[in-house]
């Protein structure tokens, strides 16, 4: 599928990984999408928010790096990145050897480190921040449940500067 049709957009909401929480009014792809090719089919300071949901973990950590550089070049200067992804912290031994091993994970996180890749990627410390879940936007915890999707996951936000 050829997406330059989306660089005519002036400004857009823009969502990675999406699957079946297609959002209303936002430019979402799923697998027809691949995220590990870079540059993606996005202008340069285009979108004013992009969500990556629990698709971060499913590439390796240095794949996830050069997608948070490509990122903060389409996102417009005070646009928002959205970035959900399970994290071990909270975890149990039993449940965290799963999260590493099983559902296709290639990579597995902490929040500190989430934070710490998205300042490599240029984004100042003092604008990333944890968030609360968003009901209007964030869909994986309609899969899971709210309390399992609160011990597993980290929402973080970062704007650029």
């Amino acid at each position: 599928m050829d997406h330059s049709e989306h660089a005519h957009l002036k400004t857009m909401k823009l969502q990675l990984g999406c699957g079946e929480n297609r959002l209303d009014g936002w430019t979402n792809f799923d697998y027809d999408l691949d995220v590990t090719k870079l540059p993606l089919p996005f202008p340069d300071n285009s979108a004013e928010i992009v969500l990556l949901e629990h698709i971060g973990e499913h590439i390796t950590t240095h794949q996830l790096l050069y997608l948070l550089d490509d990122i903060r070049r389409i996102l417009q200067p005070g646009g928002t990145l959205r970035l959900i992804m399970p994290v071990l912290n909270k975890l149990k031994p039993d449940h965290a050897r799963d999260m590493i091993l099983g559902h296709g994970h290639q990579s597995a996180w902490t929040p500190e480190l989430i934070a710490f890749f998205i300042r490599a990627a240029g984004f100042p410390e003092s604008d990333i921040r944890l968030t609360d879940r968003r009901e209007d936007v964030d869909g994986h915890y309609k899969i899971i449940g709210k309390e399992k999707d609160d011990l597993e996951s980290a929402r973080l936000e970062a704007t650029k500067a």
